[in-house]
């Protein structure tokens, strides 16, 4: 079912030309969530690393996970209309990474707030995505600053999981 409404949602969209290059990642970040979601694990908000990296694959409802992956194909699309697949992989496993150290850190240190879901990988690629076509410039950072407003309008969501994230899509935009 999930697959089929993917996919005719993005026939509508033509976007399935550009879909077929990043299906692995997509799909494989959606299994993930699907199967994280589903089973529920011990504390997923314990403070460990492990927890700190099943946090992002674990979603709350199906309105979660599918607004999550509806953005993240976007994301994908716009870095393969960009990149190629093996600097769009890299960016993406870069966002990831510095995402859950930075979290890591600052939960096992400051005791942050527990926040699941991809959000947070979301808002740092899409950071990353004004930044590099936009440059660095109060502009670009008043664009990516109106990123973090949804979050604190919506109830239940956890500001600082998508604040992180912004701030992951700058640190990834210096060094990459």
């Amino acid at each position: 079912f999930l697959y089929s409404y993917v996919y005719n949602y993005m026939e509508d969209l033509r976007l399935r030309k550009s879909f077929n290059l990043k299906n692995g990642l997509f799909w494989f970040i959606l299994f993930l969530s699907i199967v994280f979601s589903i089973f529920s694990f011990a504390d997923i908000c314990d403070k460990t690393l492990s927890g700190t990296i099943l946090q992002k694959f674990t979603h709350s409802n199906a309105a979660h996970l599918l607004s999550n992956m509806v953005v993240f194909n976007f994301v994908l699309t716009t870095f393969d209309n960009t990149y190629d697949k093996s600097t769009t992989y890299r960016i993406v496993l870069f966002s990831f990474a510095i995402n859950v150290l930075v979290v890591w850190t600052l939960r096992y240190h400051m005791n942050l707030e527990c926040s699941i879901g991809f959000s947070g990988i979301i808002f740092s690629l899409l950071s990353y995505i004004i930044l590099k076509t936009r440059g660095l410039n109060s502009d670009s950072l008043i664009w990516i600053l109106s990123l973090s407003i949804p979050p604190l309008l919506i109830t239940n969501t956890s500001f600082s999981g998508h604040f992180i994230g912004i701030l992951c899509g700058i640190i990834l935009y210096l060094i990459y």
